[in-house]
C-alpha cells in the first residue's frame, strides 16, 4: 500500500518506494486490542492487512478519509502471489475484506466491525485504493499507540508464514510478550 492522505486522489500523494529489499524496513504497528481481535482471515488476507498497516506513516493520525493505494506487484513479490493474476486475486481478497467481521472486546462489550470501509478499483489501470474502517483507524492512531499498549514487528517476520493460524497466534504472542528483555506470555485455550 502506498499511503495517500486526503479523500481526494489529486492531493498529497505520499509514496513509499520499495527499494531492492522489498520489505524496506516496514514495521507493523497497531494497538494490542487490534492484534488480539478475533477475525476469520485467510493467511494471505492477513498478510495484506498487515502490509497496509505497515505503510501507515508512523506518528500521523489515520482517519477513515485517508486513502491507501495497494501496490499489487509489491504484494505479489512479498507474499508469493502469482504476478500475472495479482490484480485479480488482490481485488477479490479486498472485496472479501469489506464483509469480514473483526470482533474486539472493549470494557466488557463486544465490538464488531470490518477491516475496510471502502475499496475503489480501476480495472483499466490495475489500480486499487482502500480506506480503513474508522475503528481500525483509532487502533492505528499515535494517540492510542503512545499509551504504550501496542504491538510492533517487522513485516518481513510474517512473510514466510505458511499456515492460516500462524499469523493470529504470532500477533497474540507479540501483543503479550515483553517484560523488559524477558519473553513472557500466557495464552488461554479460549484465546486460540
Amino acid at each position: 500500500c502506498k499511503a495517500m492522505y486526503n479523500a481526494t486522489l489529486s492531493h498529497n500523494l505520499r509514496e513509499i518506494h520499495i527499494a531492492e529489499n522489498i520489505y524496506n524496513n516496514l514495521i507493523v504497528t497497531k494497538a494490542n486490542e487490534l492484534a488480539q481481535a478475533g477475525h476469520n482471515l485467510t493467511l494471505v488476507e492477513g498478510k495484506v492487512v498487515e502490509y497496509c498497516i505497515s505503510t501507515v506513516f508512523k506518528g500521523q493520525e489515520v482517519t477513515s478519509n485517508d486513502v491507501f493505494e495497494v501496490d499489487v506487484n509489491t504484494l505479489a513479490d512479498m507474499f508469493g502471489i502469482n504476478r500475472t493474476q495479482a490484480y485479480t486475486e488482490v481485488k477479490k481478497m479486498l472485496l472479501d475484506l469489506l464483509t469480514k467481521v473483526v470482533t474486539l472486546e472493549v470494557a466488557g462489550e463486544k465490538l464488531h466491525f470490518q477491516w475496510l470501509s471502502v475499496l475503489r478499483s480501476n480495472d483499466a489501470k490495475n489500480g486499487l485504493l482502500i480506506q480503513f474502517n474508522p475503528v481500525v483507524c483509532t487502533m492505528l492512531s499515535p494517540v492510542r499507540l503512545n499509551k504504550g499498549r501496542f504491538t510492533a514487528y517487522p513485516l518481513e517476520n510474517i512473510a514466510m508464514f505458511k499456515h492460516r493460524f500462524t499469523l493470529p497466534l504470532y500477533n497474540l504472542i507479540k501483543s503479550n510478550c515483553y517484560d523488559g528483555n524477558k519473553f513472557t506470555t500466557r495464552i488461554g485455550v479460549e484465546e486460540l
